[in-house]
């Protein structure tokens, strides 16, 4: 359990490093608005938002079944 642990947590690290990379960023570094927040700093946000529920998630999940 604790290697297939480790393994999900390296897979969405690598993850979150490929989402803040060269081609993710140029393809969201655009003029457009949303709510009146460029574009960018939507998809910085939304990111940021979203790291924190999935590492939210699987440590509960983690938890429940080192019990």
């Amino acid at each position: 359990m604790r290697s297939k642990g480790l393994w999900v947590w390296m897979t969405f690290f690598c993850c979150g490093l490929l989402f803040i990379n060269y081609p993710f960023i140029k393809i969201f570094d655009k003029k457009i608005f949303i709510f009146k927040i460029p574009l960018i700093y939507f998809y910085f946000f939304i990111g940021w938002v979203g790291s924190i529920i999935v590492v939210y998630i699987f440590r509960r999940i983690f938890l429940r079944n080192e019990d």
